[in-house]
């Protein structure tokens, strides 16, 4: 009996001490964010203490998109607060693009007409020479619904895996996709895409990748 006792008495303590599961979706770590799209006036998006500008047709001076033979929808904007000023540029091309370059299988296996959404962040005020971009292929119904890998977000050999679902809308359904970023098993951020869009960051995430990841949302939020 003392045995069994001693038994539960350490089974507890390991359950005390077992870190509680990471829950990205709470109201602590939930930012406002607001689109403003009037008649009269250009799109633009305010999240937290950030905001975007409106958008402009084209592709920016410095923007490595310059380079590709295949473009679509192309625009950029700036996402500014916390005293930083980041120009993204956004617009769809084919993943032949990408052909030289080590893709995940789940982009690599894209066949050549399918296009993916590009967006390109030209680095923060600590870190101006770091750029980063992103690649994002449209997610099927099955993606949504396993919340499975369609993207990454990177930077030399930073790497960042985007996955999307659709918890807060219907199965087999586009409606209100949500787009997560995971770095390794953790879960930094999340931007949910619909008529009333939603925002998740990490209260972990260090300041230089908050602003980053802030950038990137952005982008999917403006995304054409």
């Amino acid at each position: 009996m003392k045995r069994i006792a001693t038994f539960l008495f350490a089974c507890i303590c390991l359950t005390a001490a077992a870190p509680a599961k990471d829950d990205l979706y709470t109201t602590e770590q939930e930012w406002k964010v607001t689109i403003n799209d009037g008649w009269f006036s250009a799109k633009t998006v305010t999240m937290g203490n950030f905001s975007t500008s409106s958008r402009k047709n084209g592709i920016a001076a410095g923007s490595p998109s310059a380079q590709f033979k295949n473009t679509q929808n192309a625009s950029n904007f700036t996402v500014k607060g916390e005293d930083e000023n980041m120009l993204v540029q956004v617009l769809r091309t084919p993943i032949i693009t990408f052909s030289e370059q080590k893709l995940p299988k789940y982009l690599s296996e894209l066949k050549g007409e399918a296009t993916l959404f590009y967006a390109w962040i030209n680095g923060t005020k600590a870190q101006p020479l770091q750029t980063w971009e992103l690649l994002l292929k449209d997610p099927s119904y099955l993606n949504l619904n396993d919340n499975a890998s369609i993207g990454i977000l990177r930077s030399g050999k930073e790497e960042l895996r985007i996955t999307a679902h659709n918890k807060f809308g219907i199965v087999n359904s586009h409606e209100k996709p949500c787009f997560e970023f995971h770095d390794g098993k953790k879960t930094l951020a999340a931007v949910m895409v619909a008529e009333q869009p939603r925002m998740w960051v990490s209260v972990k995430v260090e300041e230089g990748q908050k602003k980053i990841l802030v950038a990137a949302m952005s982008a999917l939020l403006m995304r054409i």
